[in-house]
C-alpha cells in the first residue's frame, strides 16, 4: 500500500517513465535471452564508438536520465526468467533516453573472476551512470555504442 502512495504522489512526467520502463524492461531482457548479440545491435540501432559522447546534456537532459535512473533502479521484483540484468537495463534506459533525444553511451565490460570471465554492461549520459554503477568500477570496458 505504502508503494502506490508514493507512486500517486510522483509528478506524471516520473509515472508515465515508470510505465515505460516497466513494459520495457522485460521485453528487453526477453530480446537479450533470445536474440543472438549480432542481431540485437541492429534491432537496438547500436553502433561501435570509440569516442566519448559527442555533446554534454543540458540541465533538463541531466535531470531526465538522473529520473530514468531512479525508476528502473525502483523496478518491481519480476520471475527469474524475466528478471531483468544489466544489459537489459542499459537498453531500457537508453529507449527512454533517445525517445527524449539524448545521446547516450552504453559500455560493456569484463572482468576476470577465479577461472571465469565475468561480463557488465552500464549506460552513461554525460558524466551520469544511469544504469550499471553497481560494481562497474571492477570491470575493463571492452566497446562502447552510441
Amino acid at each position: 500500500m505504502r508503494r502506490i502512495i508514493t507512486f500517486i504522489r510522483l509528478p506524471f512526467s516520473v509515472q508515465k517513465i515508470y510505465f515505460k520502463a516497466l513494459l520495457l524492461l522485460p521485453i528487453c531482457q526477453c530480446s537479450v535471452q533470445l536474440i543472438p548479440f549480432k542481431y540485437l545491435l541492429h534491432i537496438f540501432k547500436l553502433r561501435p564508438s570509440k569516442r566519448e559522447l559527442l555533446k554534454s546534456p543540458t540541465d533538463s537532459e541531466l535531470a531526465y536520465a538522473q529520473t530514468v535512473a531512479w525508476v528502473i533502479s525502483k523496478s518491481p521484483p519480476l520471475p527469474q526468467a524475466i528478471q531483468p540484468r544489466c544489459f537489459a537495463q542499459a537498453l531500457t534506459a537508453r529507449i527512454l533516453l533517445h525517445q527524449n533525444h539524448q545521446e547516450c553511451l552504453l559500455s560493456i565490460g569484463a572482468a576476470i573472476e577465479g577461472n571465469g570471465l565475468l561480463a557488465h554492461a552500464w549506460l552513461r549520459s554525460g558524466s551520469i551512470i544511469v544504469t550499471g554503477r553497481n560494481g562497474q568500477d571492477n570491470y575493463r570496458e571492452i566497446v562502447s555504442y552510441l
